[in-house]
């Protein structure tokens, strides 16, 4: 009798960790990429030969996404990167898997928050992307909340912190003043086009402050076959020194399937130049994730970026946020070809000059990229490209820059 006790009890603890297991395999969901890519590539620094930066290097990264979802439209959102390192660059030691004492590129957390559905309305609140327009003028991965109505109209309210001044007081005279964002996207989408109107603005109460504006309208539509995606950005506001900030920005992308297996596409590129007296923008400052390049088309997207933060928009821009004042107009023309269907391939060639002439920097020039991406097996691909950037410089003689890089890939 006491054994058939025994086995019972057993049986029912069994019973309740199974269900236990079961409930929280239905409340959580995992997704993530593992990747390793080999590099090779020169003159992306100052596009000369003069100096020795040619880098030959491989890397890796691991990403989880993990979402648990306690109730219905509720949803906590982790998502973390482990060993994002180059190989041997002194972050492994040992077996290469053991992060060493004092680094932190061995383990990252980019999105932390909460995300809360009721009817219209969708609140998310934490570490989380944020992103207007295409996803370029203003790209963050901030800390914050967003508000969201889902009516036929819908209206999506941003907020984040983006410096807390180096301490949790805000005074003026600790001068621990807080750095702050605020956006707001108007947008309606129906079965032939979308349209988003939005407005971005940092507020900045600290002695040395910085406050851009933002102010664009992304639209997407078709005319027959052809699909058009067309955004106009406007930058503004000043800073301590009562210095403006400027930039006006286009880019329209044409696009048609001329069959399951071929997609050609062009795109028209324009960028205003400034004077001296003045900071060219591109992109929203403190709002850089680099989820956007409109000079890296193909499977690896974003991650070359030949012409630096300022994209085709302003090639000699170098930092994010702030370019050279050269501005750039022009275009250009991609493919993608799916010879079967474990292939696919893709090519553009670009061409820019720039809007303004300003000695030291670039004049014109073009960018090429070629990319092969294959299905070696269900979820797992292998691909590789080849970049080459020509630019021409007012003042000093430049020379090409290359890369070449490839990457095997896991998804799940």
């Amino acid at each position: 009798m006491k054994k058939l006790w025994v086995a019972m009890i057993a049986l029912a603890c069994a019973t309740g960790l199974v269900a236990d297991m079961a409930l929280a395999e239905d409340r959580l969901s995992l997704s993530g990429q593992v990747r390793v890519r080999a590099w090779d590539k020169e003159n992306y620094s100052d596009f000369s030969d003069t100096t020795d930066d040619e880098e030959s290097y491989w890397d890796q990264r691991f990403r989880m996404q993990a979402i648990v979802s306690p109730a219905d439209g509720v949803k906590g959102v982790l998502r973390f990167d482990f060993t994002e390192t180059q190989w041997g660059t002194g972050g492994l030691i040992g077996d290469g898997a053991r992060p060493t004492a004092g680094t932190n590129d061995q383990f990252q957390v980019d999105r932390a928050y909460i995300d809360v559905t009721k009817g219209i309305v969708n609140v998310t609140a934490g570490q989380q992307y944020m992103g207007l327009g295409n996803n370029f003028a203003y790209d963050g991965n901030n800390t914050g909340l967003q508000f969201t109505i889902n009516a036929p109209v819908t209206v999506r309210l941003g907020y984040s912190k983006e410096n807390e001044g180096g301490a949790l007081t805000d005074s003026e005279d600790l001068g621990t003043e807080d750095t702050d964002h605020y956006f707001v996207n108007v947008g309606y989408k129906s079965d032939v086009f979308s349209i988003d109107g939005f407005y971005a603005m940092q507020k900045d109460d600290s002695p040395a402050a910085v406050e851009p504006t933002l102010m664009g309208v992304l639209g997407r539509f078709g005319i027959g076959p052809v699909n058009v995606i067309a955004e106009l950005d406007a930058f503004g506001g000043d800073n301590a020194d009562g210095v403006d900030y400027t930039g006006i920005q286009f880019v329209a992308d044409a696009s048609m399937a001329m069959s399951d297996a071929l997609t050609l596409g062009v795109n028209l590129i324009y960028s205003d130049g400034t004077d001296a007296d003045e900071i060219k923008l591109t992109r929203f400052p403190g709002a850089f994730f680099a989820s956007m390049y409109y000079s890296d088309f193909g499977p690896f997207a974003t991650d070359i970026a030949p012409l630096g933060s300022g994209d085709v928009f302003d090639p000699g821009a170098t930092e994010a946020g702030r370019a050279s004042g050269s501005g750039a107009m022009g275009g250009g023309a991609y493919v993608k070809f799916a010879p079967i269907d474990v292939l696919n391939l893709y090519g553009q060639l670009a061409y820019l000059t720039a809007d303004e002439d300003i000695t030291g920097q670039y004049d014109d020039g073009f960018i090429f990229n070629f990319g092969a991406e294959y299905l070696l097996t269900q979820n797992t691909t292998v691909a590789a490209a080849y970049n080459y950037t020509d630019i021409d410089f007012i003042g000093r003689d430049a020379d090409a820059a290359t890369a070449l890089v490839a990457r095997l890939q896991i998804t799940f």
